[in-house]
């Protein structure tokens, strides 16, 4: 993709969505060193990472990513989830890379990182 789009956060025309998807390494993964472990593990001849970036997470930022969360508030009624956020991401540092591959690959990198609970993740995710 050489194209930009016409202006800050408009839509690029004519991108084939479907292979390209954003890998987001949590703050807990950057801290622990597992950031180049887990992107070599998704970089295979038919995936590749790009545009790889560190990012200090504000806290709108971590509350757009979680907005279901946020709106589903009444599956936790004992938390308050704003708070929780903040204090588990905002002011950590995350890592951002873009995937491009195959057709589907958001299915093949979730298969490959393990649902986002540990619980049903298999082992090794």
């Amino acid at each position: 993709m050489n194209r930009k789009p016409a202006r800050s956060g408009a839509v690029v025309e004519g991108v084939d969505w479907d292979r390209w998807s954003v890998i987001l390494c949590k703050p807990d993964a950057v801290e622990r060193g597992l950031v180049d472990p887990v992107l070599d593990r998704l970089s295979l001849p038919s995936v590749q990472v790009l545009g790889r970036t560190e990012v200090t997470v504000a806290p709108w930022q971590i509350h757009v990513h979680y907005w279901d969360m946020l709106v589903d508030r009444d599956w936790f009624p004992d938390r308050d989830i704003p708070a929780c956020l903040d204090t588990e991401f905002a002011g950590r540092a995350v890592v951002v890379a873009l995937a491009y591959g195959r057709r589907s690959l958001h299915g093949w990198l979730r298969d490959q990182l393990g649902h986002y609970s540990p619980r049903p993740s298999p082992s090794g995710a």
